[in-house]
């Protein structure tokens, strides 16, 4: 039997050798893949998948269950931090507004689509999820908390500045009238500002930068171009 399997061998060309060493090369990594697949399907089907954050918690690879807890620890020890303009912040602590949430049917829900819906490669990607919860608190705490803070009311060193619309200036050098950009200040425009808020509480967000979010401030009420500018 030795003796026949070498003569085919011998008989076969190289070209036909190279063939069947590349089909066994591909075969190879094919059965890899499945296997790889079947592993990812049976270890993630009560996992979230690699790169999953949701609300900027992030429960990559966790259970169901370890990421209610990981939403529960955020919410016990809750606080936002907004940061806005030159400094200028506040911080809203989640005792202090007598903050309460119910997460868990939104979060099962989630979890329930994000197994539902997940492709082939899917464990390669990133998913980030937005979720607003069903959250209570006391609204008059919050807004007496944002009201006086340094963000709103401004520090020595930041002083608050209005926005200035554009006008337009003679200048002496080109002897022709110029425009002179609107600008936009650090005041805060208030109901955009608790709008914000609100949306970042719900969903259990630790952060909010106002850099993300020009609306927070007050906008200039005039704006010029360069036809005004020939009238």
């Amino acid at each position: 039997m030795k003796d026949k399997l070498i003569n085919i061998l011998a008989k076969l060309k190289p070209s036909e050798l190279k063939i069947k060493n590349h089909m066994k090369i591909i075969i190879g990594l094919i059965a890899a893949i499945v296997l790889l697949l079947i592993f990812v399907n049976v270890y993630y089907s009560n996992r979230w998948y690699p790169n999953t954050v949701i609300n900027g918690v992030d429960v990559s690879n966790m259970t169901y269950l370890e990421s209610e807890d990981a939403f529960a620890d955020q919410l016990e020890d809750y606080s936002l931090d907004v940061v806005g303009k030159d400094g200028l912040s506040v911080n809203v602590n989640g005792n202090e507004i007598e903050l309460s949430a119910q997460y868990t049917d939104i979060l099962k829900q989630d979890f329930d689509d994000h197994k539902s819906q997940r492709s082939i490669f899917g464990f390669l990607g990133n998913h980030d999820h937005d979720l607003s919860f069903d959250v209570t608190y006391n609204q008059d705490t919050l807004n007496n908390i944002v009201n006086n803070s340094a963000l709103v009311t401004g520090t020595e060193g930041n002083p608050i500045v209005a926005s200035t619309n554009a006008y337009i200036t003679y200048d002496e050098d080109t002897k022709s009238g110029k425009i002179v950009e609107a600008t936009v200040g650090n005041q805060i425009n208030l109901e955009q500002l608790n709008t914000l808020i609100n949306q970042s509480i719900s969903q259990i967000a630790v952060r909010l930068d106002l850099s993300d979010h020009n609306e927070a401030y007050q906008q200039p009420t005039a704006n010029l171009d360069d036809d005004k500018l020939q009238e």
